[in-house]
């Protein structure tokens, strides 16, 4: 081979560095993609504890009322009604339903 068969003309030369700037440009892209991507994660990962800690007080604030509910109920505690009340939270008391009798046997035959 001579020397002149190896090297590179103009045209070559400037079309392998457009390449290789375009390969270094498609890095940052990609290093700048995964950063991002990152630090989106991070913030799902904080909103999903939010939503997971949220859910759970909801069943704890569900069982403080409902016991607040029965205990201004037991106790005739019209004070407790009232607060309960003033933050929204309605409730009924189920009066117990009367003793039945029992069913007399019908004729015999």
């Amino acid at each position: 081979m001579s020397s002149s068969s190896s090297r590179l003309n103009s045209a070559q030369y400037w079309a392998l560095n457009g390449l290789a700037g375009l390969a270094l440009l498609l890095v940052v892209f990609s290093l700048w993609l995964l950063v991002g991507n990152r630090t989106l994660q991070a913030e799902v990962r904080v909103q999903q504890q939010f939503i997971n800690e949220t859910v759970q007080l909801s069943r704890l604030n569900s069982q403080v009322i409902q016991s607040l509910a029965e205990l201004a109920v037991k106790t005739r505690d019209d004070q407790l009604g009232q607060l309960l009340s003033a933050q929204g939270i309605t409730f009924s008391v189920n009066q117990p339903a009367p003793a039945q009798e029992p069913a007399s046997p019908g004729p015999n035959p």
